[in-house]
């Protein structure tokens, strides 16, 4: 595209009559300069026009694209454009396909039209925030611009700004808001190890920089050394927060240290429990022991609990003597309990026979259960409640228990299996009186 543009061909690009253009430049006092050569007349500087003038020029002249139609990009018949020539050793900046470019063409055609409603907001007087917000709201609704809403979807005025500075640092060149991912790039990483090193080398420290701040300090760092740095700050950013959520822990330990990473990263660290074996690991946190694990022979899960640190070690019942005319205690107490809390029975008796049968009962009814757990197994009619089982090869759970509950079950693929609920006490009591 030439350095200076004519009122004709700014026309054709604004699709509007020259007569039209004539005017405005005189209302808005464009720049104007005479053309030299025969026939004379005059020409306008593109660089001093406005930027939705510039940026329909630019659209015109885009080689990839054709002149925007009802809001779509048209290909043209024309090759690719030939990307800028890279930076003196950096990878080559790939090739902008189609796609990207078609899409770059619609965001400066949206951004033209937005920088036009500035404009006529400034001339009538309009607060820049109105313009703003109604311009979006219109065009989010599809209200206006429907052919442009339909391809890029709905969009912010903050998006707006940023495309429009982008555009005016690229020359009001389309590809300088074409979005650069993409599987023309097929996964790669655009970050250079001269890049990635100087980022680590700053945020892996105890200073604490911000992202913002490292990213900056490494591109002036690499262009003081004559290095080149063609990635871009997001692409820096991205890749920083990439390395974080992979090594989480070396960024906690390098920036904030041991103490940070016992607090912060420690108790979440997921470990890969398929490593262990059997046995090899053993927790205990104070509350009851509890398992519930896949017996190796015949029983399929098994879930039995130690109530050991909830038992009464002795159960005490008071009656009145009719002999001594004297309130005395009896005691029951549990043989197999070297160690518990005493349980009161507050039940009126009249003689030592009937509170030794309440405190034996009541020691009884206390400490029921001593273990308890539940086996599913093979399917067996003869496990029902009230029948006793015999358990071996389950440690200190080995013994008699009673039957308390039973299920059968019949499921198709699993088979006939039986639930159980088992309960084991404590050896007979003694008591003596007091």
């Amino acid at each position: 595209m030439n350095d200076t543009a004519t009122a004709k061909e700014i026309a054709a690009a604004l699709g509007v009559t020259e007569r039209s253009v004539q005017r405005r430049a005189t209302s808005e006092a464009w720049p104007v300069a005479c053309r030299s050569g025969r026939g004379g007349g005059k020409v306008y500087p593109v660089a001093s026009l406005p930027a939705p003038v510039q940026i329909a020029l630019r659209n015109i002249s885009r080689p990839a694209l054709g002149i925007i139609q009802g809001g779509k990009a048209v290909p043209a018949a024309t090759s690719a454009p030939v990307p800028p020539a890279p930076l003196v050793a950096a990878p080559p900046e790939p090739a902008l396909p189609p796609a990207a470019l078609s899409k770059a063409a619609l965001k400066a055609d949206l951004v033209k039209a937005y920088l036009e409603a500035k404009a006529w907001g400034r001339k009538h007087g309009e607060s820049m925030a109105k313009c703003r917000e109604a311009f979006v709201r219109g065009y989010n609704s599809g209200a206006f611009l429907a052919p442009l809403h339909e391809q890029l979807g709905d969009t912010s005025w903050k998006s707006l700004e940023r495309w429009a500075l982008e555009l005016r640092r690229g020359d009001y060149r389309c590809e300088a808001i074409a979005p650069r991912y993409g599987v023309h790039r097929q996964g790669t990483s655009k970050v250079t190890d001269a890049e990635a090193e100087g980022l680590l080398a700053i945020l892996l420290s105890q200073s604490q920089f911000k992202i913002g701040t490292a990213i900056t300090l490494v591109k002036m760092d690499l262009e003081r050394q004559g290095i080149a740095s063609p990635s871009s700050p997001t692409t820096l950013r991205n890749w920083v927060e990439a390395f974080k959520r992979e090594y989480y822990d070396v960024w906690v330990l390098a920036r904030e240290g041991e103490k940070a990473l016992t607090d912060e990263v420690a108790p979440f660290l997921r470990r890969d429990a398929s490593l262990l074996a059997v046995g090899d690991v053993l927790i205990a946190d104070g509350h009851r022991l509890n398992f519930r694990v896949k017996h190796p022979l015949d029983v399929a899960t098994y879930k039995l609990t130690d109530k050991s640190l909830h038992v009464y070690q002795d159960a005490t019942c008071a009656y009145d003597d009719p002999k001594t005319k004297q309130c005395l205690t009896h005691t029951a107490k549990a043989k197999a309990v070297a160690s518990g809390d005493t349980r009161k029975v507050t039940r009126r008796c009249e003689d030592s026979q009937q509170a030794k049968l309440q405190a034996e009962a009541e020691l009884e009814r206390a400490n029921d259960g001593k273990y308890e757990g539940s086996i599913t197994l093979e399917g067996n009619t003869r496990l029902v409640a009230g029948n006793t089982v015999a358990l071996a090869g389950f440690g200190h759970f080995d013994g008699t228990y009673l039957i308390d509950t039973s299920r059968h079950h019949q499921e198709q693929g699993a088979g006939y299996t039986t639930e159980i609920t088992l309960k084991r006490g404590y050896e007979d009591s003694e008591g003596d009186d007091a």
